[in-house]
């Protein structure tokens, strides 16, 4: 657990703090490549924007999905959302990230991540 947390501190002190210039939305995951049962935290950066409504957080494979949605205050949202997901099988992942506003989606980021099986695992 203490491993988890520090990994995740470490995550978070390493990545910049702001979406980069004109972007609405930064998305990062830990990290591209990790052993299954996957763990990985996913990082998301929004501007403060009126408009912001809904930011939806998606990890998906051919056979396994998990869905995070968290309702947003316009400017006065948290402006970085932490997301983990545990225990994902062995796959390829897309990571995505949705900033939805009143008039529909704001903006879209998505990442790679494959959960690739231990050494000497069947």
């Amino acid at each position: 657990m203490r491993k988890g947390v520090l990994a995740a501190a470490l995550f978070v002190l390493a990545l910049p703090g702001a979406p980069n210039a004109g972007e609405a939305l930064t998305l990062q995951v830990s990290r591209a490549v990790v052993p299954a049962p996957g763990w990985i935290n996913v990082r998301t950066i929004i501007e403060d924007n009126d408009d912001n409504r809904l930011l939806e957080v998606i990890a998906l494979s051919d056979d396994f999905s998990r869905r995070s949605v968290y309702e947003l205050d316009g400017k006065f949202a948290p402006r970085v959302k932490m997301v983990e997901y545990q225990n994902l099988p062995s796959g390829r992942y897309e990571i995505r990230a949705v900033l939805v506003g009143i008039s529909g989606v704001r903006a879209t980021a998505t990442r790679v991540v494959d959960v690739v099986p231990m050494a000497g695992a069947r």
